[in-house]
């Protein structure tokens, strides 16, 4: 079964630029160069009922805790409401957000995969 506890950080080569969804949440110029900039840590606690995901980074930490019974959770922020939903697939977890006022939808899709 696959168990995502752990630290992790983003292989930025392996993944889509964050800078579109920023974008679509209004973050101005400025503010997506500072978030792609930084490097973020995610720390996962992976449980048979749900998911706990907290980015850390030099500006602080954001946690939120999805339940991976498919059941929408609705999280705010100052870049506005976003309802989130997660799937499990046999290799990965996908974290499905849908943001408000036609701001669009993100997956994000977190996998292990071997390093040389």
């Amino acid at each position: 079964r696959l168990n995502l506890t752990g630290c992790w950080r983003e292989d930025k080569e392996a993944s889509d630029s964050l800078d579109p969804l920023l974008q679509a949440m209004g973050v101005n110029w400025m503010g997506r160069k500072i978030v792609l900039a930084l490097s973020i840590l995610s720390r996962m606690t992976h449980t048979a009922t749900d998911l706990t995901i907290a980015d850390e980074s030099s500006v602080g930490t954001v946690s939120t805790t999805i339940p991976l019974s498919g059941e929408v959770i609705t999280t705010s922020s100052s870049d506005g409401t976003s309802h989130m939903s997660i799937s499990v697939e046999p290799a990965a977890v996908v974290v499905k957000a849908v943001m408000d006022g036609d701001k669009g939808t993100s997956y994000d899709r977190r996998s292990l995969r071997d390093v040389d």
